[in-house]
């Protein structure tokens, strides 16, 4: 085995511990961090790393059978001070979309049907 491939799977799986260990506590991301001596960002970091891993994951596992994968988004809505708004020339609110490593902004104004149709173009399957 690969040795960069043997310290990605070790870290995943010490990783899938700490994320497991916080979930069973109860406590909010944040107190259990504080509490443990973990970084709050890197316990995101790698939560978001196992989300990626157990995709890919799935999508090893369903190639086989030549079943299409299903396309993930992420969507985040992200609200801009008006100063920050007026200095970067941005509007106050901006929805950014990010589908397989692309990402598209546009803003509270941007008309609905578009946004819905550019979606349906997304999801559709290659």
């Amino acid at each position: 085995m690969d040795m960069r491939l043997a310290t990605r799977e070790l870290r995943l799986s010490y990783w899938t511990g700490v994320l497991q260990e916080r979930q069973a506590s109860g406590q909010s991301i944040r107190a259990w961090c504080q509490a443990n001596g973990v970084v709050e960002k890197t316990y995101h970091h790698w939560k978001r790393k196992l989300r990626e891993a157990a995709y890919e994951q799935y999508v090893e596992n369903h190639a086989e059978s030549g079943a299409p994968a299903p396309a993930f988004a992420e969507v985040r809505m992200i609200e801009v001070s008006p100063q920050a708004a007026e200095s970067e020339s941005t509007t106050p609110c901006q929805l950014h979309v990010k589908v397989a490593g692309v990402c598209i902004t546009a803003d509270s104004g941007y008309p609905a049907e578009k946004l819905a149709a550019l979606l349906r173009e997304l999801a559709r399957p290659c």
